[in-house]
């Protein structure tokens, strides 16, 4: 009975394995063979993960094949999936910090970790999946907190799950550069938009703003991560005006009006 486990264990690690060499690869994709070990590497991980098996010495190794092979992962392609892979197995945010720890090694040893457009991706990606270290770790590595996918900021994805701890972080986090939060002056959002900006003002525009915290962006309906946060508690108290103290939507209630509240005083200190 024993061997038949393991001969199970090894060939879901085989299947899983073979799945991995492909994964968002093109087809004609061709990968070397630390890549290949790499992704061999990664699965087994996840196979561990879901065990509940050590995964310490599998990171160990991965490491290793990566700091010996600076080329690796230097495809978007290659690293979006890794690092997603990655994001999406911590999710047990007590736990299981190897995948943190992989997480900020792979954004600091390899190309695509300084790849701004792939770090926003990146973002909205944990955000979702409500992975908040990793979200925590992408911006303190540089992601921009004001990025933008579906007409959304990572803040506005995170009031809308009424994720309070998710935007306590995102209020709290500062970028590379980022020192407080700001509201961009109207004549260089017009001049944004409108791309009137000199390459060289632009430079420096983003330096200047792009890693701090706008709470005046506003999505494809006009609202600021305030007025989604107001409109969502207003919906589910007209919605259930009466639940029990200890019920999902008394819950959702008071991480509303809590996230409210901590966007007001934010909102509050951009008058000062």
């Amino acid at each position: 009975m024993k061997n038949l486990k393991t001969l199970l264990a090894a060939l879901s690690l085989l299947f899983i394995a073979q799945i991995a060499r492909g994964m968002e690869l093109p087809a004609n994709a061709t990968i070397s063979a630390d890549e290949q070990k790499f992704n061999e590497l990664l699965a087994q991980a996840e196979f561990e993960e879901d065990g509940c098996g050590d995964v310490a010495p599998i990171f160990a190794k991965m490491k290793e094949l990566l700091s010996h092979n600076k080329n690796m992962l230097t495809d978007e392609a290659a690293f979006d999936s890794a690092a997603r892979r990655i994001i999406y197995c911590h999710h047990r945010e007590q736990e299981y910090t190897e995948w943190l720890d992989f997480l900020v090694f792979i954004l600091e040893n390899a190309d695509q970790g300084k790849n701004g457009s792939m770090l926003a991706r990146l973002l909205h990606f944990a955000v979702h999946k409500q992975m908040i270290g990793a979200a925590k770790i992408l911006i303190e590595h540089g992601a921009n907190i004001n990025c933008i996918e579906d007409e959304r900021t990572p803040l506005m994805c995170a009031v809308s799950y009424a994720n309070l701890a998710m935007v306590k972080m995102v209020l709290n986090t500062n970028a590379p550069g980022a020192t407080q939060i700001v509201a961009l002056p109207p004549e260089i959002i017009g001049k944004l938009y409108l791309g009137l900006l000199p390459s060289g003002l632009l430079n420096s525009f983003f330096q200047t703003y792009s890693n701090r915290l706008d709470l005046t962006i506003l999505d494809n309906q006009g609202r600021t991560a305030l007025a989604i946060a107001q409109q969502q508690l207003n919906n589910i108290e007209t919605l259930f005006p009466s639940v029990g103290s200890h019920s999902w939507e008394n819950e959702i209630k008071n991480a509303d009006k809590e996230i409210i509240r901590l966007l007001e005083n934010g909102m509050k200190e951009l008058k000062k």
